[in-house]
């Protein structure tokens, strides 16, 4: 009971009550959103990681991160032509290519280096046309001739 004789207080609520309401229900999947996206990340980084491609090594930008050396993204044009790979044959080697790309300090004689490494240790396999494909002599030596 009240203590004396007064007025119950009124609750003046508000019609729209519910968008001030912060509730939590999903928070069992944000949990797995964020597990799948730092896999996600970590295979990201995993792939662009991966020896697939010769990256070269150059300085971060800027007065602060210059110091610093990372990959970049493609060996310049000069590097690769000194390094006497054909540019149209490099893509293919898996050698990445920027254009954009100004040599301009001591790391591109390293970047030539790099590269003649990797260019002396491609295995190069010699395609024979036609020569599984016929057990007879004879027609091979005549589409030989031929070509």
């Amino acid at each position: 009971m009240a203590k004396s004789n007064g007025i119950f207080s009124k609750g003046h609520f508000r019609k729209h009550w519910q968008i001030f309401v912060k509730t939590w229900f999903n928070q069992p999947l944000q949990k797995k959103k964020r597990k799948n996206s730092r896999i996600h990340k970590e295979k990201k980084r995993l792939v662009d990681n991966a020896p697939n491609y010769i990256k070269p090594l150059v300085h971060c930008s800027g007065p602060r991160h210059n110091t610093r050396i990372k990959f970049g993204r493609g060996f310049s044009v000069n590097e690769i032509k000194k390094a006497n790979i054909p540019i149209n044959y490099s893509n293919s080697l898996g050698i990445k290519i920027d254009k954009r790309r100004k040599t301009s300090n001591s790391l591109t004689l390293y970047n030539i280096r790099r590269l003649k490494d990797y260019k002396s240790k491609i295995i190069h396999f010699d395609q024979k046309p036609y020569d599984c494909f016929f057990t007879d002599n004879s027609l091979y030596n005549s589409l030989a001739k031929q070509t």
